[in-house]
């Protein structure tokens, strides 16, 4: 009898210190809730700003792209009429000879 009330009373302390911890939680809940509301919103701000960076950085890289084919392009055509101008200038010598 006494070992079924020992096991009784510790059951009830079990139960009671549950309720409390649910309790407490319920009671916390909308503090928690606010806080992990409010540290969402202080990461959206970082994501949008990143956002804008990693577009920047795009832009950016297309322009140097670009700019690097028509310099290319650029060298390409000079040597191109470079030799061009060779060919014309051996050309008449040549035919200046003969």
């Amino acid at each position: 009898m006494k070992l079924q009330k020992l096991k009784t009373q510790r059951r009830n302390r079990e139960e009671i210190k549950s309720v409390n911890l649910l309790s407490l939680s319920i009671i916390q809940y909308p503090k928690q809730s606010n806080s992990m509301n409010n540290k969402i919103n202080s990461l959206q701000i970082p994501i949008s700003k990143t956002i804008n960076i990693k577009t920047d950085i795009e832009f950016n890289i297309d322009e140097i792209l670009r700019q690097m084919i028509n310099e290319l392009f650029n060298e390409i055509m000079t040597s191109y009429k470079s030799n061009l101008q060779l060919f014309i200038d051996r050309s008449e010598v040549i035919q200046k000879h003969y």
